[in-house]
């Protein structure tokens, strides 16, 4: 008496499953570019922090800082970035290595 019809036909999950794939074949690589962009920051607020830190700490002791955990940088975790203080030039170089593909490093003189 009645035809009833439950659930979804298979046209219509197909459909839907397309329409997620378009989304996230978009939306990925915007979020890739956005996670690079946020690394990139962070590693030139980190370098430019250090940078200060740097200069503080050869005008307190006359000499170059050793290492940065002389600097007191906070929000450095050594299992994300990896540093080079350069005494010669005055530099520091910190770099992320999260990325695989690529590196992202700054590099600021003191």
């Amino acid at each position: 008496m009645f035809n009833r019809k439950y659930g979804f036909t298979l046209i219509e999950v197909i459909v839907v499953g397309v329409i997620i794939t378009v989304l996230a074949a978009v939306a990925i690589p915007i979020y890739n570019g956005y996670m690079k962009d946020t690394r990139q920051k962070n590693v030139e607020t980190l370098a430019t922090a250090a940078a200060a830190s740097a200069s503080i700490y050869k005008r307190k002791y006359d000499s170059h800082p050793p290492d940065l955990a002389s600097l007191n940088i906070f929000n450095f975790d050594s299992s994300v970035h990896t540093y080079d203080i350069d005494s010669n030039n005055s530099r520091i170089i910190i770099a992320d290595t999260t990325v695989s593909s690529s590196t992202i490093a700054d590099t600021v003189s003191y």
